[in-house]
């Protein structure tokens, strides 16, 4: 179960959502980006096409995601442990891919919260 969830961790600035925004790009109708960090407006300013879904949090729960392939999370600080698991469980339960973003800090370090929300599944 576990290969299906893909994370992505960088620095700050380092253009891991410029890579989210290319892989939503090239599958605009089965990709659903899941975003806290910045607006839909924003993130099509910075070149998502108006094809993909952009939902937040709030908005997760009334979206059929029988339509998706891959869901991409940017980024997992924002969003509660709880949360997670609910969007981890649904994603396993329909076969759906989770690509998701976390911040590496300076030490090289990340918080892989993924990885306590799949023991649990």
């Amino acid at each position: 179960m576990v290969e299906k969830i893909i994370l992505i961790a960088g620095r700050p600035g380092s253009g891991k959502t410029e890579l989210i925004i290319h892989y939503c790009n090239q599958y605009p109708e089965t990709t659903l980006l899941l975003a806290e960090e910045y607006s839909e407006e924003y993130i099509k300013e910075r070149g998502l096409k108006d094809k993909v879904k952009v939902i937040n949090k709030n908005e997760f729960y009334n979206v059929n995601l029988s339509n998706y392939k891959t869901i991409c999370i940017d980024y997992i600080e924002l969003f509660d442990e709880e949360f997670l698991q609910d969007v981890i469980t649904k994603s396993l339960e329909q076969n759906i891919r989770i690509i998701a973003l976390t911040q590496m800090r300076r030490d090289f370090e990340i918080n892989n919260i993924f990885h306590e929300c799949v023991t649990k599944v």
